[in-house]
């Protein structure tokens, strides 16, 4: 029965998503989380809430990271703040050291770089030698390492499924699902400009096209704005859902 909850609560996650949410930085990926959190059921949120407190790092990047308005608060507001916290955790690996970093950043996972070319000069000439992953499922003999986030998301939701693979894990692939599913629905973690000239390694999602102090990319993921504050992302969320 927890298994079929839980796949549910997957379902459900993929389908809220689509709605029309332009950016996926802290705050965006925080507002996805809370639109999905709105539409599970109270016993699907108990259960995705118990399967997170088993993440080996809960106690070091939940629980003692909460801040202390939430902590005040009432539980529905600190099951809240957990549930987004996990939507952006796959970033905050990003800046653990070495051998954290080594075991639980997936920096490939986010992205895949389908090509858009320039024009028809440059897609004559580097089509035939792309070097970017582009695949949209996993075969035999792929390397998880190196996955894009098409076969990452199709790997986590694998070990979901998987009964051998322990509570603690899939707290973890939980967190990657609610993350790549956001990701995924960022036009610039999901394309790359190539050109002859100027890009033929690709424009890395748009972070290599600098617009002001900034770059292309960074516009994208701040269109709702990078506030911090628990009751302006609740807010925002509110107003996007469907």
């Amino acid at each position: 029965m927890k298994r079929n909850t839980l796949l549910i609560a997957w379902l459900l996650i993929l389908l809220v998503v689509l709605c029309p949410v332009e950016a996926w930085n802290y705050a965006g990926h925080r507002i996805i989380a809370s639109i999905a959190w709105d539409q599970l059921t109270p016993e699907t949120q108990t259960t995705l809430l118990e399967l997170l407190k088993q993440h080996p790092r809960f106690e070091q990047d939940f629980q003692s990271r909460m801040p202390k308005v939430i902590k005040e608060a009432n539980p529905a507001v600190q099951n809240r703040w957990l549930f987004m916290r996990a939507a952006t955790w796959p970033d905050i690996v990003r800046s653990f050291k070495e051998a954290d970093r080594e075991k639980y950043h997936r920096g490939t996972w986010h992205y895949i770089n389908q090509p858009i070319y320039l024009d028809e000069v440059s897609e004559a000439f580097l089509s035939s030698r792309l070097s970017a992953n582009v695949a949209t499922s996993i075969k035999a003999g792929d390397d998880p390492l190196q996955f894009n986030i098409l076969q990452a998301l199709e790997y986590c939701v694998a070990q979901m499924k998987d009964p051998a693979v322990s509570q603690s894990d899939k707290a973890v692939y939980l967190c990657w699902i609610m993350h790549l599913v956001g990701d995924s629905h960022q036009p610039l973690h999901s394309s790359a400009l190539f050109s002859k000239r100027t890009f033929p390694e690709g424009d890395r999602g748009g972070n290599s096209i600098r617009i002001g102090k900034s770059n292309l990319h960074s516009q994208w993921d701040g269109l709702l704005g990078n506030s911090f504050k628990y009751s302006d992302i609740v807010g925002q969320a509110v107003g996007l859902s469907p």
